[in-house]
């Protein structure tokens, strides 16, 4: 930001971006966004030093209609997403393979915050309330 100008610019939403976030070792920028492509939303996992693409995640609108909010876990392996129908999906960007954490229709998430630790995770939810639940290890929202 020091020069004030543009370092890259990543495409590949057909459609506005809902949430960005940066992982915590720096080396990833996460997206999700519309996809009037493919008939619904996605997540995009960008490689920083490279400007690549290194991973996307594809949903029609009857599986999900808007991803709110991601959030990198402490390791940057882990990647969540908290969606307007109450999923929250736990991504390991290593193997590929994910798991619902979540899965309270009609209650949309908004938000979500792993702790410095990445052994609890919180979700703001449009109901009023905030879940936090401590992260079953083994599972692709483990940190350990």
């Amino acid at each position: 930001m020091a020069s004030g100008r543009e370092k890259a610019k990543f495409e590949g939403h057909a459609g506005g971006i809902r949430s960005l976030v940066l992982s915590p070792d720096g080396r990833a920028l996460a997206s999700t966004g519309q996809d009037y492509n493919r008939g619904g939303v996605s997540i995009k996992v960008w490689e920083l030093a490279t400007l690549k693409e290194r991973v996307a995640y594809y949903f029609p609108y009857k599986q999900m209609s808007v991803i709110h909010c991601l959030a990198f876990g402490h390791t940057s392996r882990i990647l969540v997403s908290g969606s307007n129908n109450g999923v929250v999906k736990a991504w390991d960007l290593g193997t590929g393979t994910d798991t619902t954490l979540l899965d309270d229709e009609n209650i949309a998430v908004y938000s979500l915050k792993f702790s410095p630790d990445g052994k609890s995770l919180a979700a703001a939810r449009s109901d009023g309330a905030v879940v936090f639940w401590d992260v079953i290890p083994g599972t692709p929202g483990a940190q350990n």
